[in-house]
């Protein structure tokens, strides 16, 4: 009798190593791409929140403003002006803070803040334009 493994019991335990391997990469790599998604959408949230400050210290902006009137104001803007913390909006996707817009829209007396939307926010003009 031999000592030591066949061939085929080798294989077999290769085979099993790798694919454990193979669902603990995908595992791992979901969990990153949810947690990447998350912290995207708590920055954007706060970049809202900046520019609902920002909205209350400029009101006298929006004095003329009537039902349906907008602008915008980007991450860039809310930076240079003290209302948002540049490190705490660096995103992994090399998105530039240009590039984040934030719509403020006189809607039933109010002013609502939300994130641009490309479709319905084209007429929209930036506030420091």
């Amino acid at each position: 009798m031999k000592n030591g493994f066949t061939l085929v019991e080798l294989l077999a335990v290769m085979a099993i190593l790798l694919s454990l391997i193979l669902i603990t990469t995908i595992s791992v790599s979901t969990v990153l791409s949810n947690s990447k998604q998350k912290l995207t959408t708590t920055q954007i949230n706060l970049i809202i929140d900046s520019a609902n400050i920002w909205l209350v210290d400029n009101m006298n902006l929006f004095e003329d403003y009537i039902e349906g009137d907008c602008t915008y104001i980007n991450a860039t803007d809310l930076v240079n002006r003290g209302y948002l913390d540049p490190d705490t909006t660096t995103f992994d996707d090399n998105i530039d803070l240009d590039d984040i817009k934030i719509t403020i829209r006189y809607e039933s007396n109010s002013f609502k803040v939300t994130q641009y939307d490309e479709q319905n926010d084209t007429l929209c003009e930036n506030v420091y334009e």
